[in-house]
């Protein structure tokens, strides 16, 4: 990894040097904060996207982090891991600080080439930069050394809330801010933030207006208040869609790869109706555009992410079991234990790939609309699961064949009752 390639590069380094360096494990916990937060929910106009000019290599470089030359000091900035809060401070010129500010220079250099040779070295380099401070702890096993991870984790924690506090954001995500402007201009707000950075927190803090946005718009989540992670942001034609209640996963395959984000785009500014859309949609969809695409490996049905059999069947995988069942003569029995389907091995590398629309489920009993050899169908199937035999049987109730004018209506109920235009109400 890219970690590991930076922590290659210190230890060559000190062992030129004449200094070994042992690799362990973490032995204790420091805070490392949360810099991804919403201050509310709503719709934003004209925002400025600030980001940090590499946040985190601006930082071990500009301090001297080094785990050999750290110490306690009166005025160090405080640490606190499970043993204890500590002042720290860094004695310039450490080996380890040495490799650091190198990668921090390089960063600086390519950079500077991205006009001549193209983003692909920048991004590499600036991988293994933002990569380098994870060998002291972040993932647990490396040159760890709690209080240099904790060190660089909560002052750009400190540094990420203090700048929440006095810019009034409307998002922050890690080295970013959202700000609505608000009538100020943009290039004077970024002159007043960086000279705040430089006077409190060293020269090489600094941000950069990444862009300006027409709107973002920030969700409410179910128990009120914004949702995590999640926003849209709009600018001219582009549309930026982040956080899984956001993701059109489950909506039928005309609408997931075709207008969705357009369909954003005209909720969000006003210019449209959902069921408007949704007329505009069905009318003009293939009939296989209107289902949902689910495809799932045999492996992934029968197995748990560790390898181990199914304990039990969640909702994810009803759709497969119910169109195997279908396929299968209106009966299947999967031995999960065996990787068996109706006493025949299957490769457990073997997709099944389902098109279909939920209609309900009661107990054992579950309901869907599948497309089969280009004909819809409705079936019913009765699904149930013997652990401690390790066998899944589903049956097939009742099927009929319906017409396409019953799947618009069903595809329809989906894209309405999906919740995700829900959240597009501001």
């Amino acid at each position: 990894s890219p970690g590991h390639l930076a922590e290659a590069l210190i230890h060559k380094y000190l062992e030129f040097n004449g200094i070994v360096m042992q690799d362990r494990g973490r032995e204790f916990n420091y805070e490392a904060g949360d810099k991804t937060r919403a201050r509310t929910h709503g719709l934003f106009k004209n925002v400025a996207e600030y980001d940090f000019s590499a946040m985190y290599p601006s930082l071990y470089t500009q301090d001297n982090v080094d785990p050999i030359n750290i110490r306690e000091c009166a005025n160090g900035f405080p640490v606190r891991t499970s043993a204890g809060t500590r002042k720290i401070c860094f004695e310039p010129g450490g080996l380890v600080h040495k490799v650091l500010a190198s990668l921090y220079r390089a960063r600086k250099a390519t950079k500077a080439l991205k006009a001549t040779y193209g983003d692909t070295p920048d991004q590499a380099v600036k991988i293994l930069v933002n990569s380098a401070y994870g060998v002291f702890g972040k993932s647990g096993i490396g040159m760890v050394n709690e209080w240099v991870a904790g060190y660089i984790a909560q002052k750009t924690q400190a540094i990420f809330d203090d700048l929440w506090a006095r810019y009034q954001p409307i998002y922050g995500d890690t080295d970013s801010m959202y700000i609505e402007l608000k009538g100020r201009d943009p290039s004077a707000l970024l002159s007043e933030i960086n000279e705040y950075l430089h006077s409190r927190y060293g020269e090489l803090m600094e941000m950069k207006l990444e862009n300006i946005w027409d709107l973002v718009y920030i969700p409410r989540a179910k128990g009120g208040g914004p949702a995590e992670k999640t926003y849209i942001k709009l600018r001219g034609g582009e549309v930026v869609i982040k956080g899984g209640a956001l993701k059109p996963r489950d909506l039928p395959r005309g609408l997931r790869y075709g207008p969705y984000r357009e369909w954003v785009k005209a909720i969000l500014l006003g210019n449209a109706k959902l069921d408007d859309l949704i007329k505009g949609f069905i009318a003009r969809a293939g009939v296989e555009d209107l289902f949902i695409e689910y495809s799932i490996t045999f492996r992934d049905l029968i197995r748990t992410h560790e390898g181990s059999p199914i304990k039990t069947i969640d909702r994810t995988r009803f759709p497969a079991i119910a169109y195997l069942a279908v396929l299968n003569g209106r009966e299947v029995t999967i031995d999960v234990n065996e990787g068996r389907v109706n006493g025949e091995s299957v490769g457990l590398d073997t997709f099944i790939d389902v098109l279909y629309l939920p209609i309900e489920t009661q107990g054992d009993a579950k309901s869907f609309a599948f497309l089969v050899r280009d004909k819809p169908v409705i079936a019913v199937v009765s699904i149930t699961y013997d652990q401690k035999q390790g066998i899944i049987h589903a049956k097939v109730v009742n099927m009929t064949e319906v017409t396409r004018q019953d799947i618009e209506k069903l595809s329809a109920k989906v894209i309405r009752e999906s919740g995700l235009f829900n959240h597009l109400t501001p």
